[in-house]
């Protein structure tokens, strides 16, 4: 079981923020940034003046939190139109920046351990796996969504709430990647609107124990709690220099990741690209 989840790409290493941080954090770092901006000038100031600019800025960063990042001017399609979008800063210099990412970006070669889970399967079980993934991943947000009906407690955050939750519905249907690590960069946006709708929940009048749909919402955040409570003690306390750099130099001899072979997993194309590309060539050296 445990290898079918993990061919289909159905398996969460990297949720809680601590791990993001410790590992990816310069994924992490672009995701909670960029949605804060992306959602203070679309969904505050209802102004898209420099959106696509700093949108193609964080793509050199993170390419799969931008492609998160969309699900912020998706919902915002009612309240900005879109030919404001069309002015000299996005048009220009995020055009250029485009460009030049287009540039360093076509040196990536495609990832083999890539594509739709009906392909990947080799069978009809993936969908039942798929939707176990769902139940035990989004369960807090179902419960937001049915406090939300019952008590219309998201307010203003609704559509990019909902839009979320597509992403979040539609994201575990494509594998990117070993560990289907990149999916979970693109994830990271549409985690934070569904943090903000438990918040909403929990402070809204209505609000009570004794009212059976917030017992169950509050009872399901403090299982998923779990984990990313006890992570930082497993990370710093019990085991500090299993992922330290010194440990990879020093233990395992990888002074940088092309030097990284495992027997399942290939860093070097995932992450770091081909050495004959324009980029490599003109940008890198």
């Amino acid at each position: 079981m445990s290898d079918r989840v993990l061919k289909l790409g159905l398996y969460c290493s990297d949720k809680d923020s601590f791990t993001r941080i410790q590992y990816q954090p310069q994924h992490a770092l672009v995701g909670w940034l960029g949605t804060a901006v992306l959602y203070d000038l679309l969904w505050v100031k209802k102004n898209p003046r420099g959106v696509f600019f700093i949108w193609a800025a964080c793509l050199f960063w993170s390419p799969m939190s931008c492609l998160g990042l969309l699900l912020v001017p998706l919902a915002a399609l009612r309240r900005v139109r879109c030919r404001d979008y069309c002015e000299p800063i996005n048009l220009l210099a995020g055009g250029i920046l485009l460009v030049i990412l287009g540039i360093y970006f076509q040196g990536h070669i495609p990832l083999a351990d890539s594509g739709a889970l009906w392909k990947l399967g080799g069978g009809a079980d993936w969908l039942w796996l798929y939707v176990l993934f769902l139940i035990l991943e989004l369960s807090p947000i179902l419960m937001v969504l049915l406090v939300d009906l019952k008590y219309r407690t998201l307010g203003d955050l609704r559509p990019l709430f909902y839009v979320a939750v597509v992403f979040l519905l539609l994201l575990p249907l494509y594998k990117f990647g070993f560990y289907s690590d990149l999916r979970l960069q693109s994830s990271d946006p549409a985690l934070i609107f569904a943090a903000l709708g438990a918040a909403l929940c929990w402070q809204n009048p209505s609000f009570s124990f004794r009212r059976p749909l917030f017992l169950l919402l509050t009872a399901t955040i403090l299982v998923g709690a779990v984990i990313p409570l006890l992570r930082p003690w497993q990370n710093l306390l019990i085991n500090p220099k299993r992922c330290s750099y010194a440990t990879i130099v020093q233990v395992y001899g990888y002074h940088d990741l092309t030097e990284l072979r495992d027997p399942m997993f290939n860093a070097a194309p995932q992450y770091l690209g081909r050495t004959n590309s324009l980029a490599a060539r003109w940008l890198l050296r």
